[in-house]
This record gives C-alpha cells, structure tokens and sequence, in this order.
C-alpha cells in the first residue's frame, strides 16, 4: 500500500506507475515520453495482467500461509507450471 497526502494506492501496478513517474527524472526512466514508445509500453503492460498476473498472484498466495489457511504445495506447482508454460511459449 502507498499512502500519500490525498491518496491511498492498494495494487502493485498503481503504486508502479506512481513511483515511476513521481521519480521520472531521477535515474532511469521507466516509462516512456514518447507517444509510440509509451503505445508500446501500455500494450505490454495490458497483455501482461491478464496472461501473467493471475498465475503469479495466486501462486505466491497459495505458497503461504495466510488467515490460518496452509499453503497448498500441489496448487503453486500447477500454477507455476501453467505459468511456466505461457512463457516459453
């Protein structure tokens, strides 16, 4: 979570995207100024979250203990070969 004065940002992409244009001109930049480099970037960043994110979050919620519930070895396994999958393919 990132709290700032006006604003309370709960997922990662938000906070992301925050931190990378708040520090822009420090360091390197992360996103692009220019309109099709940042086309380029959106789409990667669009074709990521639905191909990607939901193999990772659920697999490192399974591979913990959370609210009194064990971690279920044989479920991250499945997701982290599901996942495993999408990118050598």
């Amino acid at each position: 979570m990132l709290r700032t004065t006006t604003e309370s940002f709960f997922t990662s992409r938000a906070v992301c995207y925050y931190i990378a244009e708040k520090y822009a001109n420090q360091g390197l930049k992360l996103i692009p100024n220019d309109l099709e480099e940042k086309a380029i970037f959106e789409q990667a960043a669009s074709i990521e979250y639905p191909n990607f994110d939901s193999f990772c979050s659920k697999a490192v919620a399974s591979s913990r203990s959370m609210r009194g519930v064990a971690s279920d070895k044989a479920v991250f396994d499945a997701l982290v070969e599901a996942l495993s999958g999408k990118l050598d393919g």
